[in-house]
C-alpha cells in the first residue's frame, strides 16, 4: 500500500503539529495499527511542510515525539516492507532515529504540494 499524507497546519517549531493534525495525526497511525491489520506493505509518503527556522529546534526530543506514532505502528506486526518518505529538509534529523533501528526504511520524496487542504 503507497499512501500519501499532507499535514495541513503550519509549524511554530518543527516538527510541532497544530490546529486540528494534533488530533488527526495519531489516529492516522492508529487506524493503520487497528484497523488495516492485514497491510504487511506500507510506503508513507509525507508532505511536511519545510520550514524557515533554525535546524537547532530539530532536537532528539521534538524528533522521538514526531515518530512515536509512526514507531508504534513498526512495532505493531512484523512488516514485509515499511518505508516512510519524507523531503530533504526533514531527512537528516529523522535519518538518525531511522538509522539506529531495523523495522523500517527512510526515504526521500521531492514530492511537495504547496497549498495543503
Amino acid at each position: 500500500m503507497d499512501v500519501y499524507l499532507q499535514i495541513g497546519s503550519t509549524y511554530t517549531e518543527p516538527p510541532v503539529i497544530t490546529g486540528l493534525w494534533t488530533d488527526v495525526y495519531p489516529a492516522f497511525f492508529r487506524l493503520f495499527q487497528h484497523t488495516f491489520r492485514n497491510v504487511q506493505r506500507l510506503r508513507l509518503t509525507m508532505n511536511l511542510k519545510p520550514w524557515d527556522i533554525p535546524p537547532v529546534t530539530m532536537n532528539d526530543a521534538n524528533i522521538g515525539a514526531f515518530l512515536a506514532p509512526w514507531e508504534a505502528l513498526a512495532r505493531s506486526r512484523e512488516w514485509v516492507y515499511l518505508d516512510l518518505a519524507i523531503q530533504d529538509d526533514w531527512y537528516p534529523f529523522v535519518k538518525k532515529k531511522a538509522d539506529a533501528q531495523s523495522t523500517w526504511a527512510l526515504s526521500r520524496t521531492d514530492f511537495y504540494v504547496s497549498d495543503p487542504i
